[in-house]
């Protein structure tokens, strides 16, 4: 090529050189050869001299001089050749520009890349450098200074770091840096200069870059919430973001550990996992604490990565942080509500179970496993109606179909358990809508306690109707008419026994001192045995004789353990086997004068109610004979006395009339004075109400916190006065005969509603839970309302006054003839001793000078009598120490006339 011209021919001499000097060894090589041969031929003739054979040996030396020669200036011409061609490929195939000159600045020679660089080939050799090279200033785009006059005119290198404009000939313009070097002959002169250009472009947009993307790094970092810092391998920070400050505001972070400010359980874990991300290289994530400078606790959760240099070993570590302290309440939050629902679900003393339209159930409490004694895997495979028995799944069926329907639904059936127990439950459905799917949410109660109670009461009426019977059978009998105290007691104790179930019946009496008791008559109802005479004393059994002095029943579920009759105990009652005792006292002439006396052999026998009241009507029997003989006593003596009896008749019957009259007249009296200050007693104290409510409102003027409390005491104390008052109005008309019914429908959410909203201040100030269970929201009552208010709010109230920790629920049942209304708590229960004189008027469970709880003892005596108006009646349950429960049950339709 036409570039490569000087080259060739500066090459082309030396093979030239080397021909001649073969050429001419070959001439004289062959003038040699021919002169050997003639003077051989000569020898042949002639003799040969001495001198002429050394002649002919230094031709021959001569000629092998030359050959030798020539073959090494062969040899090095080629290597020669060989370095040339090695320098030019490398100088093609280096990554600068290279350009080589002469000395008057023309070029001779472009590698690859500067004809890349410049846009130009290898026919610009020859041409100025100016031409092939137009570099300008970057600022001001003007032509800079040529380099290699420099060189030439100070013969040293000259490097340019600077960079400066390329303006190629297409107009591509590109950054380079240059160097230039001078090129010298063998005596040291400056025949060329050697111009070196690296290409910079590429440089500078990766620096440019470079900061784009450092600036972009630092408006990122600065303006996200996430805190950013670059540690060093020894965990200081080299640089963090403007986030932090608003964690630590006015600290230097730089240079400062980064571990400082975590909190102290975590301090060992956080260096740990730095440690493992050094040795491993690998991106460490964890929930770490920050301790801010008030105390205060920074959740964050922390990715950190490591940053690698150029030779892939670990040089900085990037962490990245992110406050979650809001996700971290959330969650917490969250996982309280929903420890919270399932400790809720989990203690609902009823099943809780949920499933969807697919019958698959879907979520249960822990009950319901107990109940069904099924696992949860179990559970979740069976159908709903499995755990129904099969001749009760049609209706359970029907009812999960209406409840779908209607969105509601009850039933009470079996729920059957995997080892075939039955037990009743109350069941209801609510249809709710989860993720876009119907399903029925149901809760059933145990109402194992209702139906025993309901048989009970039952088995109650029955024997009821049994004693009634047998009573109005006795009260006619001859035994009793005859005046025969004998056989009136044989009668009786024999009645008492087989009506009650007992082993023992005896009836015993009191001496004229009240210091022994006689056994008057004993039955024995196994062996039919009849007995008297044995006696009691006093100074033996002296805990015995005070409690009959109560004059009160006495019921010994328990005779061995029971403090009054435990004194019978090794002597009397383990011998016979006798383990519980029913006493009633017998009452004459206004006073107690012996008792009867029930024993029951075998487990111990808790006396019921009716019991206690059939004894009643046991002893009574006993005191109509003893009146019956005294009358016929009487008889006898008024036939010895029959000339005065008209007139004796006659002043008894007018003392009677009298009385009587004095009776009316006092019973009048009593009810206009009860009247009288009801409403003498009543106005002031609304009046003392309203003023002091008035005051307490700060209506006539500020008050200071004693005041405000001295007047809450006031207000209080009246309000306690006014419900004494009223409470003592009620009994006067209930038992006057006087208090009227006001008959009407009413809706039973209201009345619980109004009750609730009276007492939720007081529960709340107890720190109570106050809770209703409806069954039937609509559900409608025919009675005297505020009636059923004031007996449902007098059963709240006891329950909230006598409950000082956990929770009272209000829950209300009903059937198609019934409501009932069951007022539950956790409070403090009734001793069973006490539970005979729950109803009783003017009676309270803590009878004591010292006791805790005030009242008159009027509440639940008139809420039976109530009840009892409304043809309802009122039921009590309680176990000492863990609460109580009492059901009060009205008709859906109070009939008009009603008995008191």
């Amino acid at each position: 090529m036409k570039g490569r011209r000087p080259s060739l021919r500066r090459k082309a001499g030396l093979p030239l050189l080397i021909a001649a000097m073969f050429g001419a060894t070959a001439g004289m090589g062959g003038l040699a050869f021919y002169y050997i041969e003639r003077r051989i031929r000569v020898i042949d003739s002639e003799a040969l001299v001495s001198g002429d054979f050394l002649g002919l040996v230094g031709a021959l030396v001569f000629v092998g001089l030359v050959i030798w020669s020539a073959r090494r200036l062969q040899r090095e011409w080629s290597a020669v050749r060989h370095r040339e061609q090695w320098l030019a490929t490398m100088l093609r195939s280096i990554g600068d520009g290279l350009i080589a000159t002469d000395a008057a600045g023309r070029v001779t020679f472009l590698n690859r890349c500067a004809q890349e660089i410049t846009g130009c080939d290898e026919s610009a050799e020859g041409q100025p450098l100016t031409k092939v090279l137009r570099t300008l200033d970057r600022a001001t785009r003007q032509p800079t200074e040529n380099p290699i006059d420099n060189v030439i005119r100070e013969s040293r290198v000259v490097i340019l770091a600077d960079p400066v404009l390329l303006v190629a000939r297409d107009g591509a313009e590109r950054s380079i840096t240059q160097s230039a070097a001078p090129i010298r002959d063998d005596v040291g002169k400056v025949i060329g200069v050697a111009l070196v250009v690296h290409d910079v472009t590429e440089r500078e947009l990766g620096d440019s870059a470079l900061r784009a993307s450092q600036e972009m790094f630092r408006l990122i970092s600065d303006h996200v919430s996430d805190l950013i810092a670059v540690l060093d391998l020894e965990g200081r920070r080299l640089y963090s973001s403007r986030s932090y400050s608003r964690h630590f505001p006015g600290k230097d972070f730089y240079l400062s550990s980064a571990f400082e400010e975590l909190h102290p359980d975590d301090l060992e874990r956080g260096r740990a996992l730095f440690a493992e991300m050094l040795r491993a290289g690998k991106t460490q994530r964890d929930d770490l604490r920050l301790v801010r400078p008030d105390g205060s606790i920074l959740y964050l959760e922390s990715e950190a990565s490591v940053i690698r240099n150029p030779a892939g070993n670990v040089e900085k570590i990037l962490v990245v942080s992110r406050d979650i302290s809001e996700r971290r309440e959330a969650a917490e939050l969250v996982n309280r509500e929903l420890v919270f629902t399932e400790t809720l679900v989990n203690s609902m003393p009823g099943i809780f179970y949920l499933y969807d339209a697919r019958r698959k159930i879907t979520r249960w409490n822990r009950t319901f496993e107990t109940v069904t004694g099924y696992t949860a895997e179990e559970i979740r495979t069976l159908d709903p109606l499995a755990f129904f028995p099969k001749d009760e799944q049609p209706r359970v069926h029907d009812r999960m179909l209406q409840c779908f329907a209607l969105g509601a639904s009850d039933i009470e059936v079996h729920l059957l358990s995997k080892t075939g127990h039955l037990s009743p439950y109350y069941v209801t459905g609510l249809r709710l809508e989860i993720e876009g799917r119907p399903c029925m949410l149901g809760v059933g109660i145990d109402i194992s306690a209702r139906l025993a109670a309901e048989e009970t009461l039952r088995a109650t009426l029955r024997r009821l109707e049994r004693q009634n019977i047998v009573l109005s059978e006795q009260a006619r009998s001859p035994a009793l008419l005859s005046g025969n105290l004998e056989d009136s007691l044989r009668a009786v104790a024999e009645l008492a026994a087989e009506t009650l179930g007992c082993a023992r019946t005896s009836i015993w009496f009191y001496n004229e001192t009240r210091t022994h008791l006689r056994c008057g008559h004993l039955f024995e109802r196994d062996s039919r045995r009849h007995t008297m005479g044995l006696e009691l004393a006093a100074t033996d059994f002296p805990t015995y004789f005070d409690a009959l002095d109560e004059e009160r029943a006495i019921a010994a579920d328990d005779a061995l353990t029971d403090p009054r009759t435990r004194e019978f105990a090794d002597d009397y009652l383990a011998p016979l086997g006798i383990t519980s005792m029913l006493d009633a006292p017998i009452r004459a002439g206004g006073r107690m004068v012996g008792v009867v006396c029930h024993e029951h052999i075998g487990p111990a026998r808790i006396w019921q109610a009716d019991e206690q009241n059939f004894a009643g009507s046991v002893a009574d029997l006993v005191s109509l004979s003893l009146e019956v003989a005294q009358r016929r006593q009487a008889e006898d003596a008024l036939r010895d006395a029959h000339a005065n009896l008209e007139i004796k008749v006659e002043n008894r019957t007018r003392d009677l009339a009298a009385a009587n009259e004095r009776l009316k007249e006092l019973d009048r009296l009593k009810s206009e004075f009860l009247a009288t200050m009801s409403h003498e007693l009543r106005t002031p104290l609304n009046s003392i109400i309203g003023f002091t409510g008035i005051l307490r409102q700060g209506l006539a003027g500020p008050l200071n916190e004693e005041q405000k409390k001295q007047l809450g005491m006031v207000h209080f104390s009246a309000r306690h006065l006014l419900g004494l008052i009223n409470d003592l109005l009620d009994l006067s008309r209930i038992e006057s005969g006087k208090m009227e019914l006001i008959l009407e429908d009413f809706p039973v959410a209201e009345v619980v509603t109004e009750v609730m909203q009276s007492l939720t201040p007081l529960a709340l100030q107890k720190g109570l839970s106050l809770e209703t269970v409806r069954r039937d929201p609509a559900l409608v009552l025919h009675s005297d309302r505020k009636k059923v208010f004031q007996i449902l709010l007098n059963l709240v109230n006891n329950a909230v006054k006598f409950t000082d920790e956990g929770r009272v629920v209000l829950a209300i049942s009903a059937t198609t003839e019934a409501v009932e209304f069951s007022v539950k708590d956790t409070g403090i229960g009734i001793k069973p001793e006490s539970m005979a004189h729950l109803f009783e008027a003017f009676r309270q469970v803590d009878g004591s000078a010292r006791r805790v709880y005030e009242g008159t003892g009027l509440g639940l005596y008139l809420c039976r009598q109530l009840a009892s108006m409304l043809s309802g009646s009122i039921t009590a349950e309680s176990e000492f120490g863990h609460g109580s429960r009492f059901v009060l049950t009205l008709p859906r339709r109070t009939p008009k006339s009603t008995p008191r």
